[in-house]
């Protein structure tokens, strides 16, 4: 077949001849030359920067322009990448550079605005360095879909308010930190609204919900942004609102069931409260339902029974409280339940077997009771997330005759914490997927056979099976030495002993967070962290048998955050050569024979991190190292943690189930309270700590020590230091807890220290000191106790009165203090103090709460405690018949 071509540019046609017959085709007509030269002037202005965009897809589009910039306007920019012309005008209409690598800033001047017919702009996840969104966007008119999400912009100008055609607008990650603009209900044509985490603050405007046309509404991740959902009216086109991670708060409207056409509804992780309207149940077509953490009450929701079409429902972490009815098993779309962290009791009901297109099921935290065979989940094939853990009294059966089988579903995410098991899980012989196990706080009582990790042990992230009976681990070191990918493992408070394997130092390892607490290993530390490039962020072999030095090496974990080898019997001196970690804020050596003099540091940056050091009853002497004390300078900061309550802590993410998990794992330690030791779970952010006590420390108590105004517990006690107490530790206004007591400490109590009036603990018993106790504040609250032991002290509270030529309280000269050495009491710091806090002192403070904290127990938590004893008096009484 002979085929002719014929062009003819003017008239936009092809002619095609074959044989006898013409066949004549449109032409894409070629762009304007002013357009064109727009492209590439906006191309000069714009640099390529591979890591400017966040999706892996990303490429620089711009870069495919190169050959079009040699042939200059003459170019069809209608072929350019990213780029589309109206079909019979030629005009561009579309420019969408989204994931183009692009890095830069876009003024009102550039080029850009010369392409006046854009209908549609597409600037999403490119980094214009945190330049202002340019107001020419307004002269754009045409323009009905806007997104300029993930790029670093800054800012929201009004003009945007002339674009009165605009259907869609994308300002998610636009830094506009504002209150939301009120032109936005001014744009009548919108159908889709997305600014999530803007920096938004203030009431949202109710108005927007009324939008004509609004179909899509997002406003997540703005924790400024306040507010409350509005009375909804019949016939809104609503069918997506997003709200999770805001302030908004109030009940969810009766009228929310007027919303026929909504599918979506998240308001996770808000404000909002009182119990849930049935009217939900009239939002027939909804499908993903998300209400989680918030203060939502009363009894489990019936109109869930309505919504048929629901996929994905999440209600944890409210106050819901009741049962979970059988007529749940009937809700056969959902694929996510998560009901986890609520007043949930009763029975799991067998018929949510019927639910076999699950795949994350969250039941955890809540107050079920009976037993759950395993085999109810051998259908839901589907499933890889199962969370069962911390309930008041609930047993799982895992290994009965028929639930060993490999037919089980793949987890990727299976906590049976606190499960009343007995043994390990045979059917997690079969699990080659795990990526989460968590076995912690059951009554497992043996050897860990090596099939618990053997399976997914190329897969497994986090594994703890801590709280439990462990006497061994099969082939520990050589298993251990495999586990590639695994970041966090928790072996605490079992009855484990042997060595530790020398592979934790190996160069593959990842691991982040290693806990072996309270068990029975002996030798020596390994060398970790050899090389540089680890991981390791949380480091507790604390209350083992664990002999020799402390490793050199780990001066080499560069993101070491806490290291706690406390009760031991390691040999060695101070470790001044962890100082060097730029991160390390909590060192806890207590309990050792570690002896020597503490060397004065030999830079102004050692420990620059330290909040929390306790280096009690161990051998060291010599006088206090006031240089360290001098350079702690995180121990100077008073303003850590004031609201919300924070915690020391590390985080890390991992994939699983098709999104990203955040561990979050809480640093922990022993400190002397009150003479009391007890066991820290959590560590808040505030509490700065220095103990020494119980070493042959000599000498004076340094001066400077009062600049560290952080610090909420001291204690010196039981060492052979003399002098008097400095004037200087009426500075250390955070102060909760002194303890100078069994020292050989003179002179007068300083005045200074009335102004502590944080200080809910105070001893120097058993001292040289003379004179008359200082009154005032904090100081006319404590016992005789606190000053026994000191023959000349005098006054209240005492029973030895002051003679004539004591009558005066203490003094110093105000230049050893600062300008404040006689203040009146200002009353009105009683005002926010509750009964529990006058009780306490004069100010709860962050010792004496976290004292609360870690001794009042749950009754969960006793009644586990209680069993675990019972269980562990038990085994070692039939260890000992054995024997």
């Amino acid at each position: 077949m002979n085929m002719e071509l014929y062009m003819f540019p003017l008239l936009h046609i092809i002619i095609l001849s074959c044989s006898s017959n013409l066949f004549l085709l449109p032409v894409q007509p070629l762009c304007h030359k002013d357009e064109s030269i727009a492209l590439l002037q906006l191309k000069e202005i714009l640099t390529i920067n591979m890591s400017a965009s966040r999706d892996p897809r990303a490429y620089p589009k711009l870069a495919s322009w190169d050959q079009a910039e040699q042939n200059g306007a003459e170019s069809d920019c209608c072929s350019w990448d990213g780029v589309q012309c109206d079909g019979k005008t030629g005009h561009v209409i579309s420019l969408d550079l989204s994931s183009s690598c692009l890095y830069g800033s876009i003024s009102s001047s550039t080029s850009l605005f010369n392409l006046k017919h854009l209908r549609m702009l597409n600037l999403a996840d490119n980094h214009f360095n945190h330049s202002q969104v340019p107001a020419k966007l307004g002269h754009l008119a045409d323009l009905t879909y806007l997104n300029l999400s993930n790029s670093f912009f800054s800012g929201l100008p009004s003009e945007i308010s002339l674009l009165s055609n605009l259907s869609t607008i994308d300002l998610s990650y636009v830094d506009i930190s504002s209150q939301v603009p009120e032109f936005l209900v001014n744009l009548s044509s919108l159908k889709h609204l997305l600014m999530k985490n803007c920096g938004l603050y203030g009431d949202f405007p109710e108005k927007i919900f009324h939008l004509p046309k609004l179909q899509f509404l997002a406003a997540q991740h703005n924790p400024n942004l306040t507010g409350q959902f509005p009375e909804f009216r019949s016939g809104s086109p609503l069918r997506t609102m997003w709200f999770s991670r805001t302030n908004l708060a109030g009940e969810i409207p009766f009228s929310i069931g007027k919303l026929e056409s909504l599918e979506i509804l998240s308001v996770a992780k808000s404000k909002f409260s009182g119990f849930l309207p049935s009217s939900l149940g009239r939002l027939a077509n909804i499908t993903f339902l998300d209400l989680s953490y918030n203060n939502f009450s009363g009894e489990f929701p019936t109109f869930l029974q309505n919504l048929t079409k629901l996929n994905i429902l999440w209600l944890g972490g409210n106050q819901l409280t009741g049962q979970i009815p059988s007529w749940m098993g009937n809700l056969t779309e959902l694929r996510v339940l998560s009901l986890a962290r609520n007043k949930l009791n009763g029975p799991i009901p067998q018929s949510l077997s019927r639910l076999k297109k699950l795949q994350t099921l969250n039941l955890y935290e809540n107050y079920f009771n009976g037993t759950v065979d395993f085999s109810m989940f051998d259908d839901m094939k589907d499933l890889m997330e199962l969370a069962l853990g911390n309930n008041q009294n609930l047993s799982v059966l895992t290994n009965r005759a028929n639930n060993t089988k490999s037919t089980y579903p793949k987890f990727e995410i299976l906590g049976l914490t606190f499960c009343n098991l007995r043994e390990f899980p045979e059917f997690l012989k079969h699990q080659d997927k795990l990526r989460f196990l968590d076995l912690g706080r059951n009554n497992i009582y043996g050897p860990m056979p090596k099939w618990v990790w053997n399976a997914s042990m190329h897969t497994i992230v986090f594994l703890a099976v801590n709280d439990n009976f462990l006497t061994s681990i099969e082939q520990f070191p050589t298993m251990f030495c495999e586990l590639s990918s695994l970041v966090l493992l928790d072996l605490s408070n079992n009855l484990l002993s042997g060595i530790l394997p020398q592979c934790l130092e190996n160069p593959k390892n990842v691991l982040s967070i290693l806990s072996i607490r309270n068990n029975s290993f002996h030798g020596t530390i390994p060398q970790i962290c050899s090389k540089n490039g680890s991981n390791l962020r949380m480091i507790d072999l604390s209350y083992n048998r664990l002999k020799g030095q402390l490793p050199r090496s780990l001066a080499n974990c560069m993101m070491l955050e806490s290291i706690n080898l406390g009760n031991n019997q390691l040999l060695d001196l101070f470790p001044s050569w962890l100082g060097s970690l730029p991160k390390l804020s909590l060192l806890t050596l207590r309990s050792n024979r570690l002896h020597g003099v503490i060397r004065n540091s030999t830079s102004t940056h050692e420990f620059q991190s330290l909040r929390v050091i306790d280096i009690s009853y161990n051998n060291f002497h010599g006088e206090l190292p006031s240089e360290y004390l001098r350079n702690w300078h995180s121990m100077k900061v008073t303003d850590y943690g004031r609201s919300p309550v924070t915690y020391m802590q590390t985080q890390s993410s991992f994939e699983a189930v098709r999104r990203t998990w955040t561990l979050e794992y809480a640093y922990s330690t022993t400190i002397t309270v009150k003479g009391l030791n007890l066991h820290y779970g959590r560590i808040q952010e505030i509490l700065v700590v220095i103990d020494f006590s119980s070493n042959r420390f000599q000498g004076e108590i340094p001066h400077c020590i009062g600049d560290l105004q952080g610090l909420r517990l001291l204690n010196l006690s039981n060492n052979n230091l003399n002098g008097r107490i400095p004037y200087s530790f009426g500075n250390m206004t955070s102060l909760e807890s002194i303890d100078l007591s069994r020292n050989k400490l003179s002179g007068e109590i300083p005045r200074s220290l009335v102004e502590l009036t944080f200080l809910a603990f105070f001893n120097v018993s058993n001292n040289l000191l003379t004179g008359r106790i200082p009154q005032g504040n904090q100081l006319s609250t404590f016992e005789n106790t606190s000053y026994m032991g000191n023959l000349e002290l005098c006054g209240d509270p005492l029973s030895k009165k002051c003679g004539h030529n004591a009558d005066k309280s203490p003094t110093e000269p105000s230049s050893r203090f600062g300008d404040h050495e006689e203040k009146d009491w200002d009353y009105s710091l009683f005002r926010d103090f509750n009964w529990l806090t006058v009780v306490i002192g004069l100010s709860g403070g962050i010792v004496v709460g976290v004292m609360l904290e870690n001794t009042i127990m749950t009754k969960k938590r006793v009644l586990w405690l209680a069993k675990k004893i019972t269980c562990w008096g038990k085994k070692k009484s039939q260890a000992r018949r054995r024997i």
